[in-house]
């Protein structure tokens, strides 16, 4: 529908030695098509931190921020952001980058006008351990 895969067959490509960072709400790494492992050999999820927390609420005058030891997607939108690069299964045909063996750092972020004051920080980290 989009071309992605015809031009993967076209130019052979398929994200192999490309290093991707996410930021988004988090990535549910337990599903099968997104590798069901988090930092373990082999697994594409080498990096990530939750910046934020599942408790953190942007219209808060006072928000919580209390982050979780893994960035496990809460809202839906990390997730499905990482399977349209990362996916690979019997589910699918394949996601843009599905050949990678790399490291996805990964933020778990909730979205407000707030959290852009964070993003700054996070993005720097992100982009030190790749």
């Amino acid at each position: 529908m989009t071309g992605v895969a015809q031009a993967m067959q076209e130019f052979g490509l398929d994200g192999t030695g490309v290093k991707i960072g996410i930021v988004d709400t988090g990535v549910d790494y337990n599903h099968p098509e997104l590798g069901a492992c988090w930092k373990t050999e082999g697994c594409p999820w080498q990096f990530g931190e939750d910046f934020i927390g599942d408790k953190y609420d942007s219209s808060s005058d006072n928000p919580i921020i209390e982050p979780n030891d893994t960035p496990m997607d809460c809202d839906g939108h990390g997730t499905h952001v990482s399977g349209i690069i990362g996916a690979r299964g019997p589910q699918v045909q394949g996601g843009v980058a599905a050949g990678q063996k790399i490291h996805l750092p990964f933020l778990h972020l909730n979205w407000s006008m707030k959290v852009y004051l964070l993003l700054l920080p996070m993005v720097t980290k992100a982009m030190m351990v790749c």
